[in-house]
C-alpha cells in the first residue's frame, strides 16, 4: 500500500472534542479515490519520526475535491494531529473496508450510530444528497447528551435539503434534558420501527460504534425480522464477546493467537499480512475501522505485535500437521483387527459347499412327489 501525502487545509476542536480536519492531496499522484464509509490510516511526523498509522473514517463525499475525517481527540496521536498547523504534511494509507452501500440496491437505508459511530454515515449521506440516491435514509443516533452529537450541524442541514434523509436522536443519559424532536433510552425497536419507510425484511441497517452497541443493536434486528444479508456493521471497538470468546485470547496459547492472526488476514483478503512483522499495522486496520481510546489503542497495538512476533503461523500449521499424522498412525493400529473377520468369510465359503450335494438329495424328490398328487386330485 502507496502513502500518499496530503496537506492541512483546515482543522477545527469543537467542545466535545471532535476533530474535524480536511486536507487536500499535495499532488496529483498523491490523490486518493475512495467510497462513502471507508477509512484511512492516517500518520504525520513528529520529533523527525514518522508515528504509527491510526485508522480513521472519512466524513467527506467522494464528490467532494478533498478529504475530512472526524476524529475523537483521546490521547498523544490525536492531540498531536489537532496541533498540526495548517499547511502541514500528512501521510494516508487507503482507503480500506467494506463497510459502502452497493451500487444500484435502491432499497432504504437505516443507519444506526453511536458516538463517533457517526462518522462513516455522515460521508454516505452526503454522497447520498450529491448524487441523487433513489432511496430514503433514517439516521438513528444514540448519544449520552445533547452536547455530545457529533456533525449535528452538517446531519440538520442535509435533512432540511434532502427530503429522503431523516434523523432521530435519542439521549441515553437519565437526568440529561431532552431537547424538542429527541428520543430518551436506548435505541430499541420501537425507536427502529419509527424510522422504517419500508417493510424490515427490504430494508438495508448499517451499524457504526462499539462492539456491545453492535451486538445489541443486532440482536434488536433479527428478532424484528431483518435479513441478515442485510444487516451491516463496522466496529470502532471490539465488543467484550469479540476480544475474550474470539481466538484473541493471551491465555489461549500461541497456537490460538496465531490462529487469530489468520483470521484476520482472511478477513483483510491479503495473505501476504501474515507473513511480515509490518502486518501488526495491517490486522491495525482490520479489527479497528477508526479512531478509538488512546490507551486501549496502545495496548492492544503492542499485545498483537508481541505476540504476533513471537508466534511464527509456518510452526503451528506443522503441529496441526503432526497430530493428523499421529490420528493416521493409529489408524494402522486398528487394520490387524480387519484380519480377524478373514476366517469368518472363509466359514460362509465353507456352507456353500454343504448346500451344493442338497441339490442331488432334491432331484429324487420330484420324481416321488408327482405321482401322488393325480390321486388326490381324483378323489376330490
Amino acid at each position: 500500500m502507496k502513502t500518499k501525502k496530503y496537506i492541512i487545509t483546515s482543522s477545527t476542536l469543537d467542545v466535545q472534542n471532535i476533530l474535524t480536519i480536511s486536507v487536500s492531496a499535495e499532488s496529483r499522484n498523491d490523490y486518493i479515490s475512495f467510497k462513502p464509509g471507508q477509512y484511512m490510516m492516517i500518520s504525520y511526523v513528529r520529533d523527525g519520526k514518522v508515528q504509527k498509522y491510526h485508522s480513521f473514517s472519512v466524513a467527506s463525499s467522494p464528490t467532494s475535491k478533498g478529504i475530512t475525517f472526524g476524529i475523537k481527540v483521546s490521547g498523544n496521536f490525536t492531540q498531536g494531529l489537532a496541533s498540526l498547523p495548517l499547511g502541514s504534511t500528512i501521510l494516508i494509507r487507503g482507503p480500506f473496508g467494506s463497510f459502502v452501500p452497493k451500487n444500484g440496491d435502491n432499497k432504504d437505508h437505516i443507519y444506526l450510530a453511536a458516538g463517533i459511530g457517526i462518522t462513516p454515515f455522515v460521508s454516505m449521506m452526503r454522497y447520498a444528497h450529491d448524487t441523487h440516491q433513489p432511496y430514503n435514509i433514517g439516521l438513528l443516533y444514540s448519544i449520552k447528551s445533547a452536547d455530545t452529537i457529533a456533525f449535528f450541524d452538517e446531519s440538520q442541514q442535509l435533512t432540511k435539503a434532502n427530503e429522503r434523509i431523516h434523523a432521530l436522536y435519542t439521549i441515553t443519559s437519565q437526568g440529561e434534558p431532552t431537547p424538542p424532536n429527541f428520543a430518551t433510552g436506548r435505541i430499541s425497536a420501537e425507536h427502529i420501527a419509527s424510522m422504517l419507510t419500508s417493510p424490515v425484511k427490504e430494508t438495508q441497517f448499517f451499524i457504526c460504534g462499539p462492539g456491545p452497541f453492535i451486538q445489541a443493536t443486532k440482536k434488536i434486528l433479527k428478532k424484528m425480522g431483518a435479513k441478515n444479508s442485510y444487516i451491516h456493521d463496522e466496529s470502532f471497538v471490539p465488543s467484550p464477546w469479540d476480544i475474550l470468546s474470539q481466538p484473541v485470547t493471551l491465555t489461549a496459547g500461541a497456537a490460538t493467537m496465531a490462529a487469530s492472526i489468520l483470521l484476520f488476514a482472511t478477513i483483510a483478503q491479503g495473505n501476504s499480512m501474515a507473513k511480515t512483522t509490518a502486518s501488526a499495522n495491517a490486522l491495525d486496520s482490520i479489527i479497528y475501522t477508526a479512531q478509538i481510546n488512546e490507551s486501549v489503542n496502545n495496548t492492544r497495538n503492542t499485545v498483537l505485535a508481541n505476540q504476533y512476533e513471537a508466534v511464527q503461523v509456518p510452526k503451528t500449521r506443522a503441529v496441526q500437521t503432526q497430530t493428523q499424522q499421529q490420528k493416521i498412525v493409529t489408524t494402522p493400529i486398528q487394520t490387524p483387527v480387519a484380519t480377524t473377520p478373514k476366517p469368518v468369510v472363509q466359514q460362509p465359503v465353507s456352507t456353500p459347499k454343504v448346500t451344493t450335494p442338497a441339490p442331488i438329495v432334491t432331484k429324487p424328490v420330484p420324481k416321488v412327489t408327482p405321482t401322488p398328487p393325480p390321486p388326490r386330485t381324483a378323489v376330490s
